[in-house]
């Protein structure tokens, strides 16, 4: 089947290499002159399964309208709205409610822990490599942080992800290279998941994509 995938990022060109290694006869279209240039260039990198959760959620509503006011907001809405934004919007308000939250994270945690599989499959065959880690650690700042993170930790607890708490001097233990005289009130650990280079990782498998016959077409607007 011919394919055409929209996009060089990490997804488009993760799902160019799957469609190529089937058999189709896939081609990436990308605006910019490289794979992985814009939100994949330079992400968090993590690789957490266990807390993935969906934005529609009971009370998510007024956090997103609390987040607009703040002046370095992490939200910003375009006005006006178009009529499919709304409708949209609509939508998603209507499915910010505990029981379809609870199936909606159920369905997304499953897709993730098995698109980490996939990734370790592939990295592994492929003999891979790139900047990466085992494991990460959320630094808490603040006491006001280690109670706003409990929630959290009883999400990842539900999936069944590994975590330890550790206060200050543990964490220093487990990560020396962390600056004494920065002030924090704990942390925790995730030893199972992860933290990679984002961009190295797609320009790698886009190497790989074509030579399993993906063709890139580069600095072309769809």
């Amino acid at each position: 089947m011919k394919i055409a995938v929209i996009g060089a990022g990490i997804i488009g060109v993760t799902t160019a290499y799957e469609l190529g290694q089937d058999g189709h006869e896939v081609t990436v279209f990308e605006r910019r002159g490289a794979a992985a240039e814009e939100t994949s260039f330079a992400n968090a990198g993590i690789i957490a399964p266990g807390y993935v959760t969906p934005w529609a959620a009971p009370g998510m509503p007024r956090k997103v309208i609390g987040q607009m006011l703040q002046r370095h907001a992490g939200i910003r809405v375009r006005l006006p709205l178009a009529r499919d934004e709304l409708a949209w919007m609509w939508r998603w308000y209507r499915a910010c409610n505990l029981e379809q939250y609870l199936a909606s994270r159920t369905h997304m945690r499953r897709l993730a822990f098995y698109s980490r599989a996939r990734l370790h499959t592939i990295r592994n065959a492929l003999r891979l490599e790139y900047d990466r880690s085992d494991g990460y650690m959320v630094l808490l700042r603040t006491e006001r942080d280690r109670d706003m993170v409990q929630p959290s930790l009883q999400v990842l607890r539900e999936a069944g992800v590994a975590f330890r708490q550790l206060e200050p001097e543990q964490a220093r233990m487990v990560e020396p290279a962390l600056n004494t005289d920065t002030p924090f009130h704990g942390a925790i650990q995730l030893p199972d998941d992860e933290v990679g280079n984002c961009r190295q990782f797609a320009l790698l498998l886009k190497n790989e994509a074509q030579r399993v016959g993906v063709t890139f077409r580069f600095n072309c607007s769809v």
